[in-house]
C-alpha cells in the first residue's frame, strides 16, 4: 500500500483540482438544481482517470453514476456507495465564502458537499485510479454506485435496485462516514446506510 499512498501524495494537486471542479458544480436535489450537469461532470472526471463509467437512467429521478472495475486478485466484490447531490445552501448570509466556491481556511476545505458527500465519491474513484496506476489492478472487484437524491431520502434508488435483477451480488458494502459492514450483518436492515439504499442484498453464495 505504501506505493499507492505515495502515488496519491504525488498527485495531490491534480486530485485537489478535480475535487474543486466537482465542488463548484451545484447539485441540489431538493430543487432539482444542476443534477444532470453534475452527473455528466462526474462521469467525465472519472473517465479522464481511466475508469470504466456509465450513466444509468433512474425513473422519475436523477441519473446514477456506475463504475464496475474487475479484479484479477480476488473474486470478492465491494460495493462503494456515495452521492453527488447536496443540501440547499440557504441561508446564504451564514456562509463566509460562497458555497460553490471551495476555499481552504486553516487547512480545511469549505464548500457545500465538501464532506457530505462529494469527498466520498472522490475518495472511491481516486483510490481505484491509484491502485490501477501503481499495480495495474484493484484488490477486489469494485462497484461504485453514486446517486443523486440521497439528501431527499433516495426515493427512486431502492426501486431501481429491485428492478436491476441482473446486478451481480456482493459480499460487502462501504458508505463514506460509516463502518464497512458485511452484507451478512446488513441483510434485512431497513435504514443501515445513508440514503437507505439497501434493505436486503443477498451474499454472493446465497
Amino acid at each position: 500500500m505504501r506505493h499507492v499512498f505515495q502515488y496519491i501524495d504525488d498527485h495531490r494537486d491534480e486530485i485537489l483540482n478535480d475535487f474543486f471542479t466537482f465542488l463548484r458544480k451545484p447539485s441540489i436535489s431538493a430543487t432539482n438544481t444542476g443534477l444532470e450537469e453534475c452527473c455528466d461532470l462526474l462521469i467525465r472526471l472519472m473517465a479522464d482517470d481511466g475508469l470504466p463509467v456509465r450513466k444509468m437512467a433512474v425513473d422519475h429521478g436523477p441519473p446514477l453514476v456506475f463504475s464496475q472495475i474487475p479484479s484479477k486478485m480476488s473474486p470478492r466484490t465491494l460495493l462503494c456507495y456515495a452521492h453527488y447531490d447536496v443540501q440547499p445552501v440557504e441561508p446564504l448570509d451564514r456562509w463566509i465564502s460562497p458555497p460553490f466556491e471551495p476555499t481552504i481556511r486553516d487547512g480545511v476545505i469549505y464548500a457545500r458537499g465538501a464532506t457530505d458527500n462529494k469527498s466520498g465519491a472522490l475518495a472511491f474513484w481516486k483510490a481505484a485510479q491509484a491502485h490501477l496506476a501503481v499495480r495495474g489492478d484493484v484488490p477486489c472487484n469494485l462497484k461504485l454506485v453514486i446517486e443523486g437524491e440521497e439528501e431527499m431520502g433516495s426515493p427512486h434508488f431502492l426501486p431501481l435496485g429491485r428492478a436491476e435483477r441482473r446486478a451481480p451480488r456482493m459480499r460487502c458494502v462501504h458508505v463514506p462516514g460509516r463502518t464497512r459492514r458485511s452484507l451478512d450483518q446488513a441483510a434485512g436492515d431497513q435504514a443501515g446506510h445513508q440514503g437507505n439504499p439497501l434493505r436486503r442484498v443477498p451474499p454472493e453464495d446465497e
